[in-house]
């Protein structure tokens, strides 16, 4: 009791989660729908655009068409205006590597399609 008692006074560390890999992505992309679909290609880009760039969630909803660029043979240049870490609020450039290996798991394909 004594030490519950100085763990609920004084808190403990958080326990770290392991972050998703890629097959816990691949699997997260098995259950949105088809990706011929204009819902389903959506998903599909958003989903790839932000696992790729390691975005925010508040960064990827914060996104507009302007903000990127495709980059032939290379991949995507992303312009992110604000972000959770940014506090000046200077803006960065985020690159993200097209995926030619795999067509399906590429984020500049998906946001083409």
């Amino acid at each position: 009791m004594v030490l519950e008692g100085i763990a609920r006074s004084i808190g403990t560390c958080p326990r770290k989660k392991a972050a998703a890999g890629p097959e816990v992505f691949r699997l997260l992309l098995a259950t949105r729908p088809a990706s011929d679909t204009p819902l389903g290609a959506r998903d599909r880009a958003l989903l790839l655009l932000g696992f790729g760039g390691a975005l925010h969630r508040s960064e990827l909803a914060g996104l507009a068409l302007g903000d990127v660029e495709i980059v032939p043979g290379r991949g995507l240049r992303l312009v992110i205006l604000r972000s959770k870490t940014d506090h000046r609020d200077a803006g960065q450039e985020v690159a993200v590597w097209a995926n030619s290996a795999e067509d399906a798991f590429c984020p500049a394909a998906a946001l083409e399609a």
